[in-house]
């Protein structure tokens, strides 16, 4: 091999036979020198790959199947779109150091699944793997077990397709696998541990307390808050608190480790089809679906929304698919052309299931100053004073589509392998932010009754916010790849490989023009409004509000766009191979090239999430607990922003490398290596609106000094 790349591959019957913790092939790279892991010791159908190799971000690297992508471009590759079951691996491939022009797709790192297809004969499996908490040990801090209950099974099938009529009967056209992978998990990895209000709390008996009335500022009489004069809401909302049942560090009264429940299954169809021994097609589909029940909220295994389990309760679905069709054809003995088309998508969904997150089904009677609530959930209670906030996690959906085309060419001249061709990528992604409190929040200190739950049960809120609405993202994006390389034997002992690979990632445009960001040179001093220098906050009446936000559409430079595309992007590669001593036992590979990868889509959306005009909620404070709409409206405050950099330049990856490899006895070999690599214009986030230093001073607010007055933290990823 000329490239100089560092490749380590096993062929799928050696990973099924390997006892693999969640039986996913993931575990197996964390093995690989220079491969840094923070998955968790179980891998299962739902784990997303966090894994760093060779210094690279985990978002840098390469998950595909049958060499077409399977990640997420929102995240990149820190999230995989469908899970590969093993039983549908015929090899399983990690190339580590890539100096070969042929790789890239705006990743550093390749992982590639190649499948398993039919053969002439009939082949099938039936496999089941158990776990059981029955055989485990106590936790060491919780003393309690944590559950768990782990359910692999399926089977497989493959061999000729023979139809009626004689076709294929020589078994050498048409072939098929199929497979079908279930997953039964039931699990919790750690206990939870919180704060909540105490029996005698909830029923308002704060004897020994320092709780007044806070109509005459006297105690209440024996320390008791009368019952007519508790908030009948609020004596609904304090029982979907958990009494203590644990007497812990500091204030810690409660512990839990209520298991998390995820069923999850595959299918995988590939058709091999052979038109002749030079011109080949396989198509192949694989869908995966994973429902999880999370008593804490979110739409993990592992997820926490509220620090009890109950009213934070979810369903979540995550639905995947990857379909690919590709095609091969030997023209002659030194031309070859493949093409490939890969279709990749997912859903995730997440909906509260607890009876009592729903307002009508737990009977408060609330108004909202905003009419959407998806869900109609009921508001966030928050307590402070080291208590678990009582929060029902909020609905959520994200819809992923990723279209690629490819095609290679490869022709053989001489000693010369050239290699060139190139794709085209293009996806979407609807999704919405599970923060905004559309449901709205009231926050409860200890100001009135000097007592945050006392507060609480006499309907009593320090402030109320809710958001207007969700601001729903419709992203679309798209990628142009092409390389040339060619792979030169120099001397029958000295091969080398030189390349380079062209690089365009066509940054985000929204299909609702939701995008934005803020640009400093579109900020005018002029236009910036008064700031009181005792409170930071804007004198009302003064300034624009948007000064400096531009919106895509709208009065953005890059149109529908709000920063550049990262365009003519040329990256260098260069491997050699030398054998040492000329009896292919000994061998000196080194490289160098250069990676860049596609900035995480995510940091687009974000802006669209965060900043206004699109983002946009309302403070009353000391609102009255029925009709907090009715109090009045906090004073105004300096919105923090999310911005991007501009110009945006792509994360750059330069990486070396330079080994020996030795052929040893028993079928072993030895490799000593040294890999470098150096990153460029990695994305960081930078705090723009830093007051410079030396400028501050007593009684002087810091939003009155800041370099863009009116605007708070203005984080830019660059």
């Amino acid at each position: 091999d000329p490239t100089g790349k560092a490749t380590r591959a096993l062929p799928g019957d050696q990973v099924r036979e390997l006892q693999l913790n969640g039986r996913s092939f993931i575990t197996l790279i964390e093995l690989l020198p220079g491969v840094a892991s923070d998955m968790p010791d179980r891998v299962d159908p739902n784990t997303n790959p966090l894994l760093y190799i060779n210094g690279a971000r985990n978002s840098a690297a390469n998950f595909n199947i049958d060499g077409g992508n399977n990640s997420d471009v929102i995240v990149g590759s820190g999230s995989l779109n469908t899970f590969t079951s093993v039983e549908t691996i015929a090899e399983f491939k990690v190339l580590t150091s890539t100096f070969a022009a042929e790789y890239g797709r705006g990743g550093f790192a390749q992982v590639n699944v190649v499948t398993r297809g039919g053969t002439r004969n009939f082949h099938g499996s039936l496999f089941e793997f158990v776990r059981n908490d029955a055989l485990d040990a106590t936790d060491y801090f919780s003393h309690q077990v944590l559950p768990l209950k782990y359910h692999d099974f399926g089977y497989s099938l493959g061999g000729p397709v023979l139809l009626p009529g004689g076709y294929n009967r020589d078994r050498r056209k048409t072939f098929f696998f199929w497979t079908q992978h279930f997953n039964r998990l039931s699990a919790r990895g750690e206990a939870v541990n919180t704060q909540v209000p105490t029996v005698a709390e909830r029923a308002g008996d704060f004897r020994g307390r320092n709780v007044v009335d806070p109509d005459t500022g006297a105690a209440f009489p024996d320390g008791q808050i009368p019952a007519s004069r508790m908030e009948p809401n609020a004596l609904k909302l304090i029982p979907l608190y958990p009494a203590p049942n644990f007497r812990g560090p500091g204030a810690v009264n409660f512990t839990s480790a209520a298991a998390s429940r995820q069923n999850w299954r595959e299918e995988l169809v590939r058709i091999d089809h052979h038109f002749s021994q030079d011109w080949k097609i396989f198509g192949r589909y694989a869908q995966d679906s994973a429902f999880i029940t999370n008593p804490y909220g979110g739409s993990s295994l592992t997820s926490i929304g509220t620090r009890f389990p109950g009213i934070s309760a979810t369903r979540a679905t995550r639905p995947g698919k990857n379909l690919q069709v590709n095609m091969t054809r030997v023209f002659s003995q030194n031309l070859l052309w493949e093409s490939s088309f890969t279709y990749a998508g997912r859903e995730i969904t997440q909906h509260p299931v607890a009876a009592g997150a729903d307002r009508a089904r737990l009977g408060i009677q609330i108004a909202e100053i905003f009419p959407e609530n998806d869900g109609n959930v009921i508001p966030t209670i928050t307590l402070g004073s080291g208590y678990a906030a009582l929060n029902v996690s909020r609905v959520w959906l994200k819809q992923l589509f990723n279209l690629e085309w490819s095609n290679n060419v490869t022709k053989i001249v001489g000693r010369h392998v050239f290699k060139f061709g190139g794709l085209y990528n293009y996806g979407g992604n609807r999704e919405n932010p599970t923060g905004p409190n559309t449901n709205g929040n009231f926050t409860f200190n200890t100001q009135y009754a000097r007592h945050a739950v006392a507060n609480l049960l006499l309907g009593l809120p320090f402030s109320y916010t809710e958001a207007e609405r969700f601001v729903v993202s419709h992203a679309r994006f798209a990628m142009i790849e092409a390389y040339a390389q060619d792979d030169f034997r120099v001397h029958p002992r000295l091969a080398l490989n030189l390349g380079v690979r062209y690089s365009a990632f066509l940054h985000p445009w929204d299909a609702n023009n939701v995008l934005t960001n803020f640009l400093p040179s579109a900020w005018d001093p002029a236009r910036a409004p008064q700031i009181d220098p005792a409170t930071g906050r804007p004198v009302p009446g003064t300034g624009d509000r948007l000064n400096g936000v531009i919106i895509a559409g709208r009065n953005s430079p890059f149109g529908r766009r709000v920063t550049n595309s990262s365009t003519g992007l040329f990256g260098p590669r260069f491997g050699f191979s030398w054998d040492l001593f000329g009896d292919r036992k000994t061998a000196l590979r080194g490289g160098y090239g250069i990676n860049y990868t596609r900035p995480i889509i995510g940091t687009f959306i974000n802006s669209a999430f965060d900043n206004p005009p699109f983002s946009s909620n309302v403070t009353i404070l000391e609102p009255v607990f029925t009709r907090p709409g009715g109090g009045p409206e906090a004073p105004e405050t300096v919105p923090n922003l999310t911005a991007l950099g501009v110009p945006m330049r792509a994360p750059t990856i330069q990486q070396w490398a330079l080994g020996v490899q030795r052929e040893m006895p028993l079928q072993t070999a030895l490799e000593v290596a040294y890999v470098a690599s150096h990153g460029t214009h990695l994305l960081r986030p930078l705090n723009l609106n830093n007051p410079p230093p030396g400028v501050a001073r007593a009684g002087l607010n810091v939003n009155a000094i800041r370099p863009y007055p009116g605007f708070g933290s203005i984080t830019e990823r660059q």
